[in-house]
């Protein structure tokens, strides 16, 4: 089994995957994987105040959860175009094809995804300046998961 904090970082990251997939204001989001589930609600307009999120395991404990940022309408996200090993440079210790900041435009190369030891090619698909790297360098990725944010522009 592996252990609450791998978990915990694994429903964080997928619950701002969605969040930044979505591309419009959430009221609510709640993401499980196996027993540790995250749950976020952002104040609707009008509330007084933002509700603290909790990281709530199965048997009821409770602890503060980083809040994921919410998205707004500018943002894009670049996603897996298949189950593999997610790389963001063509080749070890070579720069990354993009880091935090820079432009892209449609079609340009962002990464690669390895999938039985082919090495395929991930592409941006609007322009927009990379906000954020939401996987691991090397790290395995599911199909549609987010793997950079775009402010579209």
């Amino acid at each position: 089994m592996a252990d609450h904090g791998d978990l915990i970082e694994s429903v964080y990251r997928h619950a701002v995957g969605f969040a930044n997939e979505v591309g419009g204001p959430i009221r609510r989001l709640k993401v499980t994987v196996g027993e540790v589930s995250l749950e976020a609600e952002w104040p609707a307009p009008g509330d007084p105040g933002p509700p603290v999120p909790h990281l709530a395991d199965l048997n009821g404990h409770h602890a503060p959860a980083p809040r994921p940022e919410p998205p707004t309408a500018a943002v894009a996200v670049v996603q897996s175009p298949m189950v593999g090993t997610f790389y963001r440079s063509p080749e070890p210790g070579a720069p990354p094809f993009v880091k935090e900041g820079d432009m892209v435009t449609p079609g340009q190369q962002v990464g690669i995804v390895e999938a039985m030891k082919m090495m395929n090619p991930v592409q941006a698909a609007t322009a927009g300046r990379v906000t954020k790297v939401l996987a691991e360098d090397a790290g395995a990725v599911e199909y549609g998961q987010a793997l950079f944010a775009l402010e579209e522009g």
